[in-house]
């Protein structure tokens, strides 16, 4: 497991293809911010990869981050792994934002222990492009 610091995040490498993001406790994520995540990716990978957005920390997004959050080309699929009903409304509201650009991205409960499912989604989905290509 490698993990990698952010200047608002830490990412946790799970697999080749596959990255946990854990945003800091009670932070405002700014388009800058995701404009940080996106540069590590395109810095990091040739190929496409999951995101697992582990939102065990309570924080919010700014309007303009929830325009571009999942628009890199490289990322294939977004599985969200919330905790608290805010941190679910707030996922909500963004797929709903964002429901013309057919982000593929999955809901899965913290609470319900589903992290091990969400890691599962995003191999399935992983493999499935892969396959594809």
């Amino acid at each position: 497991m490698m993990l990698h610091r952010l200047s608002f995040a830490v990412i946790n490498s799970l697999s080749k293809d596959m990255l946990e993001l854990i945003i800091d406790k009670n932070i405002l994520v700014s388009i800058e911010m995701v404009e940080e995540f996106d540069d590590y990716i395109e810095q990091n990978f040739q190929h496409s990869i999951g995101i697992l957005i582990n939102k065990i920390n309570d924080y919010k997004y700014s309007f303009e981050a929830k325009l571009v959050l999942g628009s890199s080309p490289l990322i294939q699929a977004i599985a969200i792994l919330n905790y608290y009903t805010a941190g679910a409304s707030d996922t909500k509201n963004i797929e709903r934002l964002r429901e013309l650009d057919k982000l593929n991205m999955k809901i899965f409960s913290g609470l319900e222990f589903d992290r091990a499912q969400a890691i599962d989604w995003l191999t399935t989905e992983l493999s499935v492009t892969t396959q594809n290509v």
